[in-house]
């Protein structure tokens, strides 16, 4: 989406079209609908049977003002241990802006980043750029560490800020 998520829009709705029960067809416009802080847009796709009990409809839920029912997915999801959404318990945590959550949010990213090497959880890998994660999470030095640990190959020198710098104006922008 390279910063550009209004632009990208339009081939994901054309893949709905196309597909309009395909899993990633449907996340990827709501991601980015997320993305925007269009969460009145994200809700009906979230809200679909393939998206019940995700960290996604939580997410969505907890930037409408809709805690208890946010909470309860999470909550859900942590009984279960989590499952695929590791990341995006975390995510939820650091979203939530209560306190200690920053500490609870590390807690279940340090289980993604442990869980990494698990099929579908290959999304870990892109945690230095997810635009998810603000500057106060990016500039803690729990969240350095775990990137860190990805062993990525260098970047040429100012890449990675302007892309994060990038994802952080999206957000607050949005």
């Amino acid at each position: 989406m390279a910063g550009r998520i209004e632009q990208a829009l339009v081939p994901f709705q054309q893949s709905i079209q196309l597909e309009p029960d395909h899993y990633g067809a449907l996340m990827m416009p709501g991601h980015s609908y997320q993305l925007l802080r269009k969460h009145e847009q994200a809700r009906p796709i979230f809200e679909r049977p393939e998206f019940q009990g995700s960290s996604y409809l939580a997410h969505t839920y907890l930037m409408l003002g809709m805690q208890t029912e946010a909470k309860q997915i999470i909550d859900a999801l942590i009984e279960r241990g989590g499952g695929p959404d590791l990341q995006g318990v975390a995510i939820f945590y650091f979203a939530s802006g209560e306190s200690g959550d920053m500490d609870r949010g590390f807690d279940w990213l340090k289980k993604a980043f442990a869980a990494e090497q698990r099929p579908g959880l290959a999304y870990v890998r892109l945690a230095g750029v997810n635009p998810n994660f603000d500057a106060r999470v990016r500039a803690d030095p729990r969240f350095q560490k775990l990137v860190g640990r990805l062993k990525l190959p260098p970047i040429a020198a100012g890449q990675a800020t302007k892309s994060r710098d990038q994802a952080g104006q999206t957000l607050r922008a949005c």
